[in-house]
């Protein structure tokens, strides 16, 4: 890590130098890492396969959600100092510092896998195309829908359609992670026709953009107009960054695990949640150490 402790001058963030984040009674954040013990008890031996894919990260991170403590007040103090810059990545400002949050960090925090340049409209593979659609790739499919299919009609499915769908599970309930009575997109269904080209897809491209798109959402009114709010995404990759790269957030509300570096989701064995006192404390330090993530 490159260590950078001076003080540049800032473009416009969306709230005004000094401004002070309100005590939230909650965000409903979407992304929920308990479905990785759902779908592990309803996948058996089969889950297996999925420990071994692209999803190892996240679901070993979901094995100890009862010690990654989502800090609301963090997050909230991140959203009113981004500074909005019509950038593709998120830039934020802690202690009067400007810190990016571009593919490029979202990768090295969740290890998914991320292309340079993707196009959005790439080819299904033949293999892919040639594969029969399963009865629940449809517009109408829900998250809460595909969990319910799962556990009601498991017997019912082969070992290999309940594999693609604990995988399309975990991927729209954590990753994607927007309302769970929402209508997923078909086209984003039909990718798990095939389960090795399923994971052959860049989706860590496809969960920043989602995640970019929901933080540039959140306006200062939209911030402030109500004492809560919901926020889907894979948010959970926004805290661990912060704490990578604020080094006094790190020290004081993590617990690291120095012999794993990447990705940073792994790095981190315990997070704790901080008060809106604590968040406002260490902002305005005299002298806050903000690394750029390696």
């Amino acid at each position: 890590m490159s260590e950078s402790n001076d003080k540049i001058a800032l473009p416009k963030r969306i709230s005004e130098t000094g401004t002070k984040g309100v005590v939230l009674q909650r965000i409903n954040k979407r992304s929920n890492l308990k479905l990785v013990g759902k779908v592990e008890t309803l996948l058996g031996k089969e889950f297996k396969k999925l420990e071994d894919s692209f999803l190892a990260p996240v679901i070993k991170m979901g094995r100890k959600q009862k010690l990654m403590v989502f800090s609301r007040h963090l997050i909230h103090h991140l959203l009113l100092r981004r500074i909005d810059i019509g950038e593709k990545g998120l830039w934020f400002t802690f202690g009067e510092q400007l810190m990016r949050f571009s593919l490029r960090e979202f990768h090295l925090t969740t290890g998914l896998p991320c292309v340079v340049d993707k196009d959005e409209d790439e080819a299904e593979t033949s293999a892919t195309k040639k594969k029969k659609k399963d009865p629940w790739m449809n517009k109408n499919q829900t998250l809460n829908t595909l969990l319910k299919l799962l556990v009601e009609k498991s017997k019912e499915l082969t070992a290999d359609q309940r594999l693609r769908l604990g995988a399309t599970i975990l991927v729209e309930g954590i990753l994607m992670a927007s309302n769970p009575v929402t209508s997923i997109p078909e086209e984003r269904l039909l990718r798990a026709r095939n389960f090795k080209e399923f994971c052959k897809y860049p989706w860590g491209n496809l969960a920043f953009d989602y995640l970019l798109k929901e933080v540039k959402s959140f306006t200062y009114a939209k911030l402030t107009e109500n004492n809560q709010y919901a926020i889907c995404g894979f948010i959970y990759a926004l805290q661990l960054w912060a704490l990578s790269s604020v080094n006094q957030l790190g020290t004081f509300f993590g617990i690291s695990d120095d012999g794993i570096q990447f990705p940073l989701c792994l790095h981190w064995k315990e997070t704790k949640a901080l008060t809106i006192e604590e968040v406002n404390r260490f902002d305005q330090m005299e002298k806050v150490t903000v690394y750029n993530v390696l």
